[in-house]
């Protein structure tokens, strides 16, 4: 608590005036009711299900325009464990979510229909309505901010699967390796050589996550704190470093086997499907599953 404590220096740590606030939620989400000895006791944050609480996590591109990285991190406090649901960014929401001529979930960002929402706001009731998941809170980053924030907690160890040419000098040999800023943005970001393109660029993204995950835990909250004067600079959120804190607290007591990854369910549209774009449709009934 000392360590929180002697970081937060202002009311307003992170850049959340670029995306915004999260609209008010007013609806009604229902969970199958909990004895008391079944809940979690400890988490100082509001939560909009009581022993859940859900962060929406933005990758944004050079411009900050568009979300090519999704997903939702559900805390879940009773069971111990995290469960992250990734969702690909060509997913088609069409023009009831976004003015964009080809209709896709990364737009909404930046070209969500609702004017009087923020950003980030838009991005959010969508995936609400999509998938009837409470939001509390979010985090985001641009991917040309991914290497300071790299190279701060000292590089993520990983095993690379394959050789990775992001560019003809730039290279990511296969193997055990530590990756540092730069070369995990070339990771995260390479997906022209992939068969599958985004949806394979998804797949590699769920290794460096939990590659990522893990550095995290070794390192601890103190130490993550330590360098938030260092990284403070960089993400968007409408967290604050002591409920960072709180979170990575929760997070150190989830063991790895308890962190779930999943991808939202769907297939591949052709051009002509819709707009004669690319795009991906979401399987309604295997997502509900």
């Amino acid at each position: 608590k000392g360590m929180i404590k002697s970081v937060v220096s202002d009311s307003q740590p992170f850049k959340s005036e670029e995306a915004g606030e999260l609209d008010a939620d007013s609806n009604t989400y229902m969970l199958k009711p909990m004895e008391p000895e079944q809940m979690f006791d400890g988490l100082d944050l509001y939560q909009y299900i009581e022993g859940q609480y859900t962060v929406l996590c933005l990758g944004m591109d050079e411009e900050g325009l568009n979300t090519d990285i999704m997903m939702l991190a559900q805390f879940d406090l009773n069971a111990a464990k995290i469960n992250i649901l990734q969702i690909p960014r060509d997913c088609y929401v069409g023009p009831e979510y976004t003015k964009a001529e080809h209709g896709k979930i990364n737009s909404v960002y930046s070209d969500g229909v609702n004017e009087g929402s923020t950003p980030v706001a838009k991005v959010a009731n969508c995936l609400k309505d999509l998938f009837g998941i409470p939001i509390d809170a979010y985090i985001g980053i641009k991917c040309t901010d991914v290497p300071p924030v790299v190279d701060a907690i000292g590089g993520i160890p990983i095993n690379v699967p394959y050789d990775i040419i992001y560019e003809a000098d730039k290279i990511i040999y296969k193997g055990e390796q530590v990756l540092d800023g730069q070369h995990s943005e070339w990771f995260v970001r390479f997906r022209h050589d992939y068969l599958e393109g985004d949806i394979a660029r998804i797949r590699a993204q769920r290794i460096f996550l939990a590659a990522g995950m893990q550095k995290v835990k070794n390192l601890g909250t103190l130490k993550v704190l330590s360098i938030y004067p260092t990284l403070k600079q960089y993400p968007m959120s409408d967290l604050d470093i002591s409920e960072i804190g709180i979170l990575c607290d929760f997070a150190q007591t989830v063991p790895m086997e308890n962190v779930a990854v999943r991808m939202v369910p769907g297939e591949d549209l052709s051009p002509g499907d819709i707009n004669n774009y690319y795009g991906y449709s979401i399987h309604k009934q295997e997502t509900v599953d």
